[in-house]
């Protein structure tokens, strides 16, 4: 009997030697995996991390160019100087057409004179004519 618990007993602990060398073996496996997995995530956030860095860099680059861009149109920007000679021209504009129509009304007013005078030495020269007709008489 003795024999027999002594051998159960030895059973039972190279069965629990086994198990727990197998646990053991699973877990070290288990945690072979996990570092794996974590060393190839933080190897993909490397990656990413590079990437988008590279990506930042490229975005500031071309910020960068349109702001020099922006800077150099704004030196260029003549938009002052061509409202104001619009406004200029717009007042020349707006004092000849003033001259013109002045300039028209007096036109109009010289050719009313002018036929007047016209009329008038029209009659003159009839008077002569009757006048220089009755003296021959």
């Amino acid at each position: 009997m003795w024999k027999e618990a002594l051998i159960w007993l030895g059973g039972s602990i190279i069965s629990s030697g086994i198990l727990g060398a197998v646990i053991a073996w699973a877990l070290n496996r288990q945690a072979k995996k996990h570092d794996d997995l974590k060393k190839e995530v933080t190897s993909l956030k490397d990656e990413k991390l590079v990437a988008l860095e590279k990506k930042d860099t490229e975005l500031k680059a071309a910020i960068d160019k349109i702001d020099n861009k922006l800077d150099e149109h704004k030196k260029d920007d003549r938009s002052q100087e061509i409202l104001t000679e619009i406004k200029t021209i717009k007042g020349l504009t707006v004092q000849n057409g003033t001259k013109i129509d002045n300039f028209s009304s007096e036109q109009s007013r010289q050719g009313q004179a002018i036929l007047s005078n016209e009329k008038y030495i029209s009659n003159l020269d009839d008077s002569f004519q009757k006048h220089k007709a009755r003296e021959k008489h």
